[in-house]
């Protein structure tokens, strides 16, 4: 409490006059540390307050829209205007407005940011609330199933989110970008019990993650793993000695646990064996019905809100009678918007080397990046509010690095 009371007198004193900047970042910080928990109110309502915030500064001081809007976010306004675009052809407009109006933190985000001057230890402030709002949501699933069963983990995966009443693989999502911050700081010139904490942290999450049961937050955390390394180490013996020492013991310990050779193993050589459907369950279908789709309009697609009734056709007409989505961002994208709109999605994405290329190296940036695109192999994020809210949040406010950023040689 003593450190949160810390962080308000500082942010008090900072923004001192400026009361608009100092309800817009409070605003942040509320939904930064909701999303991991059962918030969709308080999120929407912390939005809403926010934006009310900005047009009234937006008001008094005669802003125009090319004052108030940095081009860094540029990308992600982009993938809002092709949405609207997408409703001229789209063949359900009405819910096309509504996942128009379920998008809205991808214009909303990048305004408020654009609005605002942030330095490096309030951008850390934030993502500090961000990471204790998923310890604490872990924490109450914890408590719950102790206080059920008096075991911590007695379930996994759905079952052990119903507090949350979160799908797994969304709670991973912020379990993995959790890490990856929490990883990041351990490089930093920190105190060894500040080390100690972090990893305590660390791995209490690993393991949470685990029992979560989501496939790709493996994939996500080796990856994420890999990439802080070579960022920290950079591409040499030494890195690439270290990453495969880590995956070999990962490997060897997880394959002699009985959780993991269920859930992962036992399936994974089944897919080795032709049998894809025991490991990737319905997303087999779902990718067929998608590649299908997009072939027959691969330019335009086929505009906001009339992607799903385009899969559901192609699932009747291979005897399935579910209702789910691409599980591909990169295909649901393409599907609705066609190649103008992976290629815009492939720009938010691949901002970071971008900015290498600039002699930019953002770390954060580029986790996220990393993060997002794995997760995007499996998931349609940007079709769902807590994977539009993370994406639109995140990389608008991982674009606020100063000066302290290491240029590339």
């Amino acid at each position: 409490m003593t450190v949160i009371h810390n962080h308000f007198i500082e942010f008090s004193k900072k923004y001192k006059g400026k009361k608009f900047d100092l309800g817009i970042l409070f605003s942040i910080g509320i939904i930064l540390f909701t999303m991991p928990l059962v918030s969709h109110k308080v999120t929407s309502a912390a939005s809403i307050f926010a934006a009310i915030l900005f047009i009234i500064k937006a008001l008094r001081n005669s802003l125009t829209i090319k004052q108030f809007l940095k081009k860094d976010y540029y990308p992600i306004v982009a993938y809002f205007l092709l949405m609207i675009v997408g409703l001229t052809y789209s063949s359900n407009v009405e819910l096309g407005l509504f996942n128009l109006e379920k998008s809205a933190s991808l214009i909303l985000f990048p305004l408020l940011f654009s609005s605002i001057h942030l330095n490096n230890k309030t951008r850390n402030i934030l993502i500090n609330t961000f990471i204790l709002g998923v310890f604490t949501g872990a924490f109450i699933c914890n408590v719950n199933q102790i206080l059920l069963y008096s075991n911590p983990f007695h379930n996994f995966y759905i079952l052990l989110l119903e507090p949350l009443a979160m799908h797994p693989t969304y709670f991973s999502l912020y379990l993995n970008m959790s890490i990856a911050m929490l990883l990041l700081k351990i490089f930093d010139k920190i105190s060894p019990l500040q080390i100690v904490i972090y990893a305590v942290l660390i791995i209490y999450a690993i393991i949470f993650g685990f029992y979560v049961g989501s496939k790709i937050f493996i994939v996500g955390l080796l990856i994420t793993f890999i990439a802080i390394l070579i960022l920290q180490l950079g591409f040499n013996y030494k890195s690439i000695s270290l990453i495969i020492i880590s995956i070999s013991v990962i490997i060897i310990v997880s394959y002699n646990v009985d959780f993991f050779q269920r859930r992962f193993y036992i399936p994974l050589f089944k897919v080795f064996k032709g049998n894809y459907y025991t490991f990737f369950f319905e997303r087999t279908i779902s990718w067929y019905c998608s590649l299908v789709k997009i072939s027959e309009s691969p330019v335009i697609g086929y505009g906001t809100g009339s992607v799903q009734e385009a899969l559901t056709d192609c699932y009747l007409e291979n005897g399935k009678t579910f209702y789910h989505n691409a599980h591909n961002q990169y295909l649901s994208t393409l599907l609705g918007y066609g190649i103008p709109g992976l290629l815009i999605l492939l720009n938010i994405y691949l901002k970071p080397m971008f900015l290498y290329l600039k002699k930019i190296l953002n770390k954060p940036l580029i986790l996220f990046s990393i993060i997002i695109a794995i997760y995007s192999l499996t998931e349609v994020l940007l079709g769902l509010n807590k994977g539009i809210l993370f994406i639109s949040l995140f990389y608008c406010l991982l674009m606020t690095f100063k000066k302290d950023i290491k240029c590339a040689e």
